[in-house]
């Protein structure tokens, strides 16, 4: 009996001491995390950190992000807080009993808490109709486009931080009307999509993802392309499919949300679609170039690969913050503050102001001021 004693001790004692063994030698390898973060970095010793104590809480952080093991350990709990208690370990986000994923501003902007007032929307969207009509008088068009969101197309799934809210109105709701009332250009894809909950086989969002899916941003980027020619644009050309591939197995964004939770286990069991696409033209359609302002929903655009079939050149204002173009793709170009932005403003074609429900108090990013000012400067009084 003493001797199977010893044994476990002994494995006990490897077990602990293995993640800080790896840590130093690195004999096994695990696969990395998923997801934004950083890794705290190492410090050397001086005494002055070390009185201040500065030296021994970096050195601690630093050790609980590259133990041994880390990455194996923060799946395994993740996991297990999953399956027990049906928790997520990942900030602003969480899973209904089918296993859909949220983020809580989303839902927020659904029940309209975030809701910025009726002023400040009028004052957005009357900026924005005013540069819509000077960008017309040059030659091109400007449309504004509600990307779709998650909380209006799985509403029926909606639990926790649902629970208790008596919806209100919203910013979506009021930017539509306004603009609506005043001629102002859009494509309202959220309403559309939420239309279509029951309607089809195919999803236009995943249970797993924050986006839409690569099949509903190819519905959803043909809708955009229409609305130009609707305001003026040359035919224009459109993806088009006469089959399709469905799968168990997600690609590209399609299970964006899942892919950072870091979990062992599949998030929920769906069907994806992936058409074969092709681009019908002729010999009047038009390859304009186009300049895309907004938030990530723009990116499905650039993977399903509209963009680049549709438009003689791109460039995407990521929030108006950096630059993205055709040639670079992903590879970031610049930032928006080192770029001659107006520049490339008067050799465009089209703009496409994109933005899901949940950013819209973020809408243009600082571009509808910067530009209203530049159309429309103040006029010092003398």
């Amino acid at each position: 009996m003493e001797g199977y004693k010893k044994i476990l001790v002994g494995f006990l004692l490897v077990v602990l001491l293995l993640p800080g063994l790896n840590q130093y030698f690195n004999f096994a390898k695990s696969a990395g995390l998923r997801g934004y973060f950083t890794n705290a970095g190492d410090t050397s010793f001086t005494p002055a950190l070390w009185f201040s104590g500065v030296y021994q809480s970096t050195k601690n952080n630093f050790f609980n992000d590259h133990m041994g093991f880390r990455p194996d350990f923060a799946r395994i709990n993740g996991q297990i807080d999953f399956s027990l208690f049906h928790k997520v370990n990942y900030g602003g986000a969480e899973v209904s009993d089918d296993g859909n994923v949220y983020y809580y501003n989303y839902i927020d902007e659904y029940n309209g808490l975030d809701y910025m007032g009726r002023d400040s929307i009028v004052h957005t969207i009357f900026r924005l109709k005013r540069i819509q009509d000077t960008l017309a008088k040059l030659g091109k068009h400007l449309i504004l486009v509600y990307a779709p969101s998650k909380p209006y197309y799985y509403k029926e799934h909606l639990w926790r931080r649902n629970k208790c809210i008596k919806p209100g109105i919203t910013n979506y709701q009021t930017s539509r009307q306004i603009a609506d009332s005043i001629g102002l250009n859009q494509a309202d894809i959220n309403g559309w999509f939420s239309g279509m909950i029951g309607k089809t086989r195919d999803s236009v969002f995943s249970k797993q993802g924050i986006h839409w899916t690569i099949y509903g941003s190819l519905l959803g980027g043909d809708s955009i392309l229409r609305c130009l020619e609707r305001v003026g644009c040359r035919p224009l050309a459109h993806p088009g499919w006469t089959s399709c591939e469905r799968t168990n197995e997600p690609r590209e964004t399609d299970n964006d949300i899942a892919t950072v939770l870091n979990l062992i286990s599949p998030l929920a069991n769906e069907t994806f679609t992936y058409p074969k696409v092709t681009y019908m033209t002729t010999a009047a359609t038009a390859r304009p170039r186009a300049i895309f302002i907004g938030d990530s929903f723009n990116w499905t655009l650039t993977t399903n690969e509209l963009l680049n079939n549709v438009f003689s050149d791109w460039e995407l204002w990521y929030y108006f913050k950096e630059v993205f173009n055709k040639a670079g793709q992903k590879e970031r170009y610049r930032k928006m503050d080192e770029y001659n932005w107006k520049q490339a403003l008067s050799r465009t074609d089209v703009v496409v102001v994109l933005y899901t429900t949940a950013n819209l108090p973020k809408l243009g990013g600082g571009f509808i001021e910067q530009a209203y000012e530049y159309y429309y400067p103040v006029r010092e009084n003398f």
